[in-house]
């Protein structure tokens, strides 16, 4: 994955996602990018044998987790969800509701 700024196409991360290319594209749910360019993503881990990815109305079971990219490298932020975590941004904090629980963290 590529995190580019759209007024001059710098590239701020280049990240592989996934084992294979084609999971790279589809294993990700849902993106967001802080003033700062640190990034976090919500990615979706099928179990074996799944050829869907996690989206609406598929009946495929699987985890998800939160991963971030930085200044400060590349972090696991929550890993084995059982439902589908919905992230917001709030300027640099990251805040996700998985299964009822909160949790939140800083992106720099």
């Amino acid at each position: 994955m590529t995190v580019r700024s759209l007024r001059n196409g710098r590239t701020f991360h280049r990240f592989r996602i996934g084992e294979e290319e084609q999971t790279q594209q589809e294993a990700v749910q849902q993106i967001v990018v802080t003033p700062t360019t640190a990034t976090a993503w919500v990615e979706f881990h099928p179990e074996v044998g799944c050829l869907s990815h996690g989206y609406l109305g598929n009946s495929c079971r699987g985890t998800f987790s939160i991963y971030a990219i930085g200044r400060a490298g590349s972090r696991t932020l929550a890993t084995n969800l059982a439902a589908q975590p919905t992230p917001s941004l709030n300027g640099t904090d990251l805040t996700w509701t998985a299964g009822g629980q909160r949790s939140s963290t800083m992106l720099a």
